[in-house]
């Protein structure tokens, strides 16, 4: 593609050099793989400014360099578009790249703080079963019409623009009507996805996390907001407004705004969607969404509200009602959400779930302490290098909510466990002898079982779906859901 076109629509200060060059690869990392016909974004990030990295990307071959200050040394051959911010603008230039996938597609993002996962799996499971093809891009992975692909994103969580954009497009290719993604507040405060035109945006709830990252709470919901903020006229926004921020989320938004809540809530808040729980059990609930009676594989008010959401977004997009509540009794939900385990160890069931943050540990806490049982085990631990605020609140809440609790290794990182373990367990009441510390987690895992007799439920919370644990910079293969087999 020819530079003037990457540059339709975009406003720039000067180009110095030819914009008639013509660009097959976009890259923001020195790193990767340069082409002959490479575009260098030197982006100002939050560790490390792009543009002490320009006469690297020169070397490797760049011909076009997006930038904020024009360089001291400029270079016979290469042409540079000076910007007054690259990231501000650096997505409609990738869009236009692609040829904007995300105008020919319907985009849902789902952002809050728990639930973004659950929700946008569900959702797209639902496309999937109503006959459309769709996509997923994921916590928990990245899928087109049902097959898992490799989307070669840099972190666990969200994709960086050129990802997005090059896995739209992909998706797109593929025959897709819809996307079902999650928006971080990372992503969101990083500009990922300026350029992405969104259909639908979806917010869960807001409480604690990420602070590692985030100066302070305020900043945390700011990130959220942008997404309702920037949304067109002609989307919508689905917000829980039973959650004590949803009315914030959309203070600002030019969306059609569509609420949910609980309808056994009594306050005056008016709902235009409302899920209302008729029974339930460890493998399901039956569940009114507005006046659809359906019984679903999921369990736990915080689920309903997860259904509920999709069931209001599938509403939307023009589904009927009573083929949207035959699709959510037919889907699985997200791997390593409340995902069971059983085994040789007759009457006893194990739960692997993502619970990382305070709010979400006590929701499958208080989930399953409705479920006949004798004793509940939780194992629980904390990753380094990361909000250690949380810690302490996770460690009382896990003791207050559980029979017996072992306090364990999640993903250290660079940090020292010992510093870990100690903010963990000053939330503790020394007082009751129900917990202990056992660093090893496949040997907590063990001791779990060893622990648990018939009627007994043991709740594997933290990593869900994750088949590593990270020490030091390292990558160790470990599942929660392969041990806690091997052993039950």
């Amino acid at each position: 593609m020819k530079l003037f076109n990457l540059l339709k629509g975009i406003t720039y200060q000067s180009i110095l050099g030819n914009d008639n060059v013509d660009i097959d690869n976009l890259t923001q990392d020195t790193r990767e793989e340069f082409t002959k016909n490479t575009a260098y974004f030197a982006v100002k990030g939050t560790q490390v400014d792009g543009h002490n990295y320009i006469d690297d990307a020169i070397e490797k071959g760049a011909l076009v360099i997006f930038c904020e200050t024009k360089p001291d040394n400029i270079a016979d051959n290469v042409s540079y578009v000076v910007l007054d911010s690259v990231l501000d603008v650096m997505g409609y230039i990738v869009s236009n790249f692609y040829d904007n996938p995300s105008h020919k597609l319907k985009i849902i993002a789902i952002t809050g703080t728990n639930g973004k996962t659950t929700v946008a799996t569900s959702l797209y499971q639902s496309l999937l079963l109503l006959g459309e093809k769709s996509a997923l891009f994921s916590t928990a992975g990245d899928f087109i019409n049902g097959a898992e692909f490799h989307s070669d994103k840099k972190a666990s969580s969200s994709m960086e623009i050129i990802e997005l954009h090059k896995n739209l497009r992909k998706s797109l290719n593929e025959g897709c009507s819809y996307v079902c993604l999650e928006a971080t507040s990372h992503a969101l405060d990083q500009q990922r996805l300026v350029g992405t035109k969104i259909a639908g945006a979806i917010f869960t709830n807001l409480t604690q996390d990420h602070l590692d990252y985030h100066p302070d709470f305020n900043h945390y919901q700011n990130s959220k907001k942008r997404l309702f903020d920037e949304l067109e006229n002609s989307a919508f926004a689905l917000v829980n407004i039973d959650d004590s921020y949803g009315s914030t989320m959309i203070s600002e938004t030019q969306a059609h705004i569509i609420s949910y809540g609980n309808r056994a809530y009594l306050n005056p808040i008016s709902r235009d969607l409302t899920f209302m729980v008729k029974g339930f059990g460890l493998t399901g609930t039956e569940v009114y969404f507005n006046e659809i009676l359906t019984e679903v594989k999921f369990v736990g008010e915080f689920n309903m509200y997860n259904l509920i959401a999709v069931y209001g977004a599938l509403l939307q997009l023009g589904f009927n009602m009573v083929e949207i509540g035959v699709a959510l009794s037919r889907i699985q939900g997200a791997r390593g959400r409340m995902e069971i385990v059983t085994g040789e160890k007759e009457g006893v069931i194990g739960i692997v779930d993502y619970a990382h943050t305070p709010d979400a540990l006590e929701n499958v806490l208080a989930t399953l302490a409705e479920l006949p049982h004798n004793k509940l085990i939780t194992l629980v631990g904390v990753g380094g290098d990361r909000d250690r605020i949380k810690r302490p609140l996770m460690a009382k809440i896990a003791q207050k909510n559980s029979d017996h609790v072992l306090y364990t290794s999640d993903n250290p990182r660079t940090e020292n466990p010992e510093q870990i373990f100690s903010d963990l367990l000053s939330g503790c009441d020394v007082q009751k002898k129900n917990f202990e510390k056992i660093e090893d987690r496949e040997l907590a895992i063990k001791k779990a079982v060893e622990l648990s007799g018939t009627s007994d439920i043991i709740l594997i919370a933290g990593k869900g779906h994750e088949d590593n644990k990270i020490i030091g910079i390292e990558k160790i293969h470990f599942d929660d859901k392969e041990i806690l087999n091997k052993y039950i």
